[in-house]
C-alpha cells in the first residue's frame, strides 16, 4: 500500500471512540453566557437558553440563541491533528493544514454577529467587521450548518484576497460567488474551500451521529460541485475525502471501489 493511500484511508477511517453529543441544555446555557457570547460577540441582548421549554415551542429569538450556542460548541470541538492529513496537497504549490480551533478562529476574525431580518442572505460586512445572519440561518439543528456558515463568512473578514470570483458551473450557467479552486490550507484557502475541508473533517473524523456526518458530506460536495471554478480540483477533493468524483462520475477513484 502506498503512503499516500495509507494516509487517505487513515483520514477516512471511522473513529472507534464513543459518539459525541451536545452538552445538556443547562450546561450549554452556562457556556453561552460565560464564554461563547464573548467569543462570537452577538449583537443582541444576552439571555439564558430557554431550557424549560420544548424545542417546538421556542420563539424565533430562542431558536437563534440555541442554534448559535450549539454552533459554538461544534466549532470548539475540532480535534483534527496533523496525523489525519494526507501527505501532499491537492493543489500543486499549495499548502495543507489541519483546522485550528474553529471557535477561536471565527471569534478572532469578527467584531460582531448581527441578526439581520432584512438581509436576503448571510454576508460579511468587511467595513465594520460584522457578520449578518438571517432568520433562515437559525434553525433547530445540531449546529453544524450554522458553524459552516460562520466559517465561510468570517473568512471574508480581514482578507480582501479571499473574495469570490465569477465562474461557470457546468450545466448551471454563471455563478458570481465561487472560489477559483479548492485548497486544503486554512491560511491559503478561500471561504468555500475552508468550509468544505472543515465539513470533510466533520464527515470523516468527528464522532457526531451518522446522520450529521452524512449531512456534512452532502453539504461539502454540493459546495465543491457548485462553488469551485476548477472541476478537476473539485473531483480530486471529493475523491480524496469521500471516495467518489462529483463531476467525472464514470471514472473510479484511485484506491476506492
Amino acid at each position: 500500500m502506498s503512503l499516500r493511500l495509507a494516509a487517505v484511508l487513515l483520514l477516512l477511517a471511522a473513529p472507534a471512540s464513543a459518539e459525541q453529543a451536545l452538552p445538556g441544555c443547562a450546561a450549554l446555557s452556562a457556556l453561552w453566557l460565560s464564554s461563547y457570547r464573548s467569543i462570537l460577540k452577538p449583537m443582541w441582548p444576552a439571555a439564558p437558553l430557554a431550557c424549560a421549554k420544548a424545542e417546538n415551542a421556542l420563539t424565533a429569538e430562542e431558536v437563534r440563541d440555541l442554534n448559535t450556542a450549539r454552533a459554538a460548541f461544534v466549532l470548539g470541538s475540532t480535534e483534527w491533528t496533523s496525523r489525519s492529513l494526507p501527505g501532499a496537497p491537492l493543489v500543486a504549490g499549495g499548502g495543507i493544514s489541519a483546522p485550528p480551533n474553529m471557535l477561536r478562529w471565527v471569534g478572532r476574525r469578527l467584531k460582531g454577529l448581527r441578526y439581520d431580518e432584512q438581509a436576503a442572505f448571510a454576508y460579511a460586512d468587511t467595513g465594520d467587521g460584522t457578520l449578518h445572519l438571517t432568520k433562515g440561518d437559525f434553525k433547530l439543528e445540531l449546529g453544524v450548518d450554522l458553524a459552516a456558515q460562520l466559517i465561510h463568512e468570517s473568512r471574508h473578514l480581514g482578507d480582501p484576497a479571499y473574495g469570490h470570483v465569477a465562474c461557470t458551473v457546468p450545466g448551471q450557467g454563471t455563478a458570481t460567488n465561487c472560489d477559483p479552486t479548492i485548497a486544503e490550507d486554512f491560511d491559503g484557502g478561500g471561504s468555500h474551500a475552508i468550509a468544505s475541508i472543515w465539513l470533510a473533517w466533520i464527515a470523516n473524523r468527528s464522532r457526531w451521529p451518522a446522520s450529521v456526518r452524512t449531512g456534512a458530506e452532502r453539504t461539502a460536495n454540493w459546495v465543491v460541485k457548485n462553488r469551485i471554478n476548477d472541476t478537476f480540483a473539485a473531483d480530486q477533493f471529493s475523491c480524496r475525502y469521500f471516495g467518489y468524483f462529483v463531476w467525472n462520475t464514470k471514472a473510479k477513484c484511485a484506491g476506492f471501489k
